[in-house]
């Protein structure tokens, strides 16, 4: 199954005790790190960012992203259509 074709249109982003991090509805996976997991989701990108993060499932084919390590923070970045410098001039 390919990127575009995960069955879930809708995501799910679980944290339970700072701790363990299950994610849902995830289309790519951008990084991994012990510090930072960064996907792309319906309406745009999911980062989370911690410490001893450590990722113990990545399911390309249903869109899951499970891990452990502790947490301090989670953030959407919706994507932003690119705009040309002339149609920023002249709109």
């Amino acid at each position: 199954m390919t990127t575009n074709q995960i069955k879930n249109t809708t995501h799910r982003v679980t944290l339970t005790n700072q701790n363990k991090l299950s994610i849902t509805g995830v289309k790519k996976v951008n990084l991994t790190s012990e510090t930072a997991i960064n996907c792309e989701v319906e309406n745009g990108e999911f980062s989370c960012f911690g410490e001893g993060l450590h990722v113990t499932k990545i399911d390309t084919d249903e869109g899951v992203i499970e891990a452990e390590g502790l947490v301090f923070e989670c953030k959407y970045s919706h994507k932003r259509e690119k705009v040309g410098f002339l149609k920023r001039v002249f709109k």
